[in-house]
């Protein structure tokens, strides 16, 4: 079954998916305030950062296709609020 993360903060919806995903992530965030400072990290379950996005739009991919099946931690900075996500990467 095919999921989509969604958290609210404020004004702030976030929608991470599809998770469990093949190598291709969609970032959908509602209500960004205009001139935001955004950053999205990908991190593996011992805590290594393995890649990063800075000033990303509203509307946004991260292609983790390069990563080996298996479960990671997306972390989205906007502003001064951060949201974390357990994404599945999965070609099943």
């Amino acid at each position: 079954m095919k999921e989509k993360a969604l958290t609210e903060a404020g004004e702030i919806t976030t929608l991470i998916y599809p998770n469990p995903n093949k190598g291709l992530l969609k970032i959908d965030i509602s209500n960004m305030p205009l001139n935001s400072v955004t950053e999205m990290k990908l991190y593996d379950l011992s805590g290594m950062e393995l890649t990063s996005k800075r000033n990303f739009d509203s509307n946004s991919e991260l292609d983790i296709s390069q990563f080996k099946d298996g479960i990671y931690i997306l972390r989205i900075k906007i502003n001064e609020k951060t949201f974390d996500w357990k994404v599945i990467k999965s070609h099943d």
